[in-house]
This record gives C-alpha cells, structure tokens and sequence, in this order.
C-alpha cells in the first residue's frame, strides 16, 4: 500500500470515529432539547415568577434590590432571598429582551401581570437552556472515554434536572455548572500536578475554587463544597490552602460588599435556613444534623483520609450533597 493510500484509510478511520461518535452525542442532544422546549413555554411555579419581577426592577436601574424591595414591598420583601448576582444577571437579561421588544417591563405590576406569559416565561427559561446544555457538554468532557455517551444521557434526560429547571423554573442549574466546571478543573489540576510540598498553586486549581465561589454568587450552596476542594488541591497545605480560599471565597465576598446594609435579606432568606431545619430537640437545645455530619465529614477528610485524588473530591463532594437533599 502507497503513502498516500496509507493516508486515506486513517482518514477514513478518524471519519468513522467521528461520525459515530457525534450521532450518539447529536441523538441525546436532539432528544433533551426537545422535552425542554416543549416544557419551557407552559410550566413555572410562582417562584420564577416572583425573582422575574423582583429583577426586573434591577434593569429599571434599582441595583440594590433588597433595600428597593424593603421600602416599597416590606410585606413580601422576604422572598427576595437569592445572591445578588441572580437579580443583576436576571435583570440584565429582561434588559435585553426588553431593548429587543420581546419583554415589556414598563408595565409590569405584579408578578403574574406580564403580558404574553407563555412567551415570556419560555424567554425566562433560556439562560437555564444553555447553562443547561453547557453542564452536560463539561460531562462529557470530565468522564473517561468509555462513560461519556452514559454520563451525557444521564444528563440531558435527567428527570430531576428537567423537573427543577423547566417544570418548576428554579435557578439551582446556573450554581449546578459552575459546581460541575469546578470538578472539571480540579481534575485537569490534579492530573497536571503532581503533589508538591512546596507553597505554589496552579492556574486549574485557581479556576476550579474561583468557580464555585462564582456558583456561590448565584446560590449559596457551593460554598458547603469548596473546603473539600480546597483541602485536596491545597495538599492539607496550610499557605496553599489559604492562597485557594481567598480565590474561591473571594468572589463571594466581593459581591456583598455593595449590599452590606441588606445583607441579612439573602444570608438569612428562607432558603438559607433549611440546612438549620435538618435538627432534633434534645430538650434544653437543638442537634443541627446537617451541620454535625458536615463538620464530621470535614474532619474526617482533614485528619484521616490519606488519599489525595480527584475521586477523593467528587466522593466527598457527593456525600455533602446527598446530605443536603436530605
């Protein structure tokens, strides 16, 4: 056989891979797709509506939405309770299909006021569509080879991820990609890094815990996930450690400086407070649960795991996170 014939059958070889492997990639992808755009236009629970409002004030110029919400709504000014970077992402979105007339938010009284509810709250939905779809792309870059079709349907046909998104309108999807890119980085760091004892800490670390303080800024969630993180990347080591924790708290705290005088609005809203309802009374106080498992497995993973892998991070990473869904 020729050089070039030789040439011609690898071609041929990439092209069959390829195809093959973009159509089960294009079959799942065409199928998810299709169960969200049908459920986008005619689902919403009143919480979607509720956010939708409130951020709509935030592209009318009110930035400070917990203050705005206190003096001209203090009788539901409570259930303004979601980070601030929800609001100004939100709202710079209904800016936008506002500036395109596919959204009036001159005119919108109430939360369930709006005009062309089906479109608008298929429009409202759209952000969560692409983080959406990006969360199970990183999937499919963070497994091995061999699970990448499985992880991927899994995914995109996901009864809880389309129940939450979709059906329910809830955010978590937008602090669930940056929790995903989170492990997606702190893989590539592991793997590029072989452990040192010395106090430097590489790029991928620093984007793995900078993306779960940016997920934070949405929900407050991922910030029960960044110790584990931070104490695998960080080698238990004191100075590295501290150097991740200012990258992974730091976007978190950033974004509350400009709210400090209506902080308690979202550090102390209602949906901060479930973990503290996981309790039993023990007569002259309370067990908070939650907080004496998440504490306990923090010690555990501190003083006596030995391992230092990216399985390490995702095991303790998804047993804080079965605990919370408890």
């Amino acid at each position: 056989m020729s050089t070039t014939e030789k040439i011609w059958e690898v071609r041929k070889i990439i092209n069959l891979k390829f195809k093959t492997t973009n159509l089960w990639f294009l079959k799942w992808l065409a199928l998810g797709v299709l169960i969200r755009l049908l459920l986008m236009p005619i689902a919403v629970h009143g919480d979607l509506m509720n956010w939708s409002w409130f951020a709509h004030y935030v592209s009318l110029g009110h930035l400070d939405i917990y203050q705005y919400a206190l003096e001209h709504y203090p009788g539901i000014s409570h259930t303004v309770d979601a980070p601030p970077l929800y609001y100004l992402f939100t709202g710079a979105w209904e800016y936008i299909l506002s500036q395109l007339h596919l959204l009036n938010i001159t005119n919108w009284d109430s939360a369930w006021s709006i005009s062309n509810l089906n479109r608008s709250i298929f429009l409202f939905k759209m952000p969560y569509l692409v983080l959406d779809l990006l969360s199970g792309y990183t999937i499919v870059k963070l497994v091995d080879n061999h699970h990448k079709e499985f992880a991927f349907a899994l995914w995109i046909l996901n009864p809880v991820v389309i129940y939450i998104s979709y059906i329910f309108g809830q955010i978590d999807i937008i602090p669930t990609f940056f929790v995903i890119l989170a492990l997606y980085y702190a893989k590539k760091s592991i793997s590029n890094t072989a452990n040192s004892s010395d106090n430097t800490i590489n790029f991928d670390a620093v984007l793995s815990v900078l993306a779960l303080g940016i997920g934070a800024c949405f929900k407050n969630f991922p910030l029960l996930l960044l110790p584990v993180i931070i104490v695998v990347l960080g080698n238990k080591n004191l100075i590295k450690s501290l150097k991740l924790a200012t990258f992974g708290f730091g976007p978190y705290i950033i974004m509350l400086v400009p709210f400090a005088r209506s902080i308690s609005f979202f550090l102390l809203g209602g949906g901060s407070q479930y973990i503290l309802n996981f309790l039993f009374n023990i007569g002259i106080t309370h067990m908070y649960i939650f907080l004496v498992v998440y504490f306990a497995i923090l010690f555990y993973l501190i003083y006596i795991e030995k391992k230092q892998s990216f399985d390490v991070i995702w095991e303790y990473c998804f047993a804080i996170v079965t605990l919370l869904y408890i």
